[in-house]
């Protein structure tokens, strides 16, 4: 299985949608596919499957939904986060408060965005990739960035 590590293949991010609404999982593929570099690897309802599918598909990215029955993305979140060589995770939920994003960076999410419309968010979306995984150089492959500095995490 390759990863962005060993594969200059522009299609090498490997990313794994976690959201327990068809709409969401949608609209996050769909704008992935727009997006150069990124190949969605699987769609899951919920914390639960994404621990499962986190182990048998090696994502190099996770979209992670909060709330979500099972388990929520939160605790799912803090699971993967401890996993050897644990992809990036970006959390996307509709709860803009600031415990919520504390709580996402307390989990050891990489960055956190908004689901305020489908506009917003392709903009999060496209800077938090941006900076996730940055080429460094024409020979060099994706490199994976801290998300300290910036907003929304």
């Amino acid at each position: 299985m390759s990863s962005p590590a060993d594969d200059l293949n522009p299609r090498s991010i490997r990313t794994l949608l976690v959201d327990d609404s068809p709409v969401v999982l949608k609209t996050l593929s769909l704008l992935l596919h727009r997006q150069d570099g990124f190949t969605v690897i699987g769609a899951v309802p919920d914390g639960r499957h994404a621990l499962h599918y986190t182990v048998a598909l090696d994502p190099d990215l996770i979209l992670m939904d909060v709330h979500m029955p099972h388990l929520n993305g939160i605790e799912a979140t803090r699971y993967i986060k401890q996993m050897k060589n644990p992809p990036k995770i970006i959390v996307t939920t509709s709860d803009e408060s600031p415990g919520c994003r504390e709580m996402a960076e307390a989990a050891g999410a990489d960055g956190f965005i908004t689901k305020a419309g489908a506009k917003d968010i392709q903009r999060q979306l496209q800077l938090l990739l941006k900076m996730l995984f940055q080429s460094v150089s024409g020979s060099t492959p994706p490199r994976l960035r801290t998300m300290k500095h910036l907003q929304p995490i």
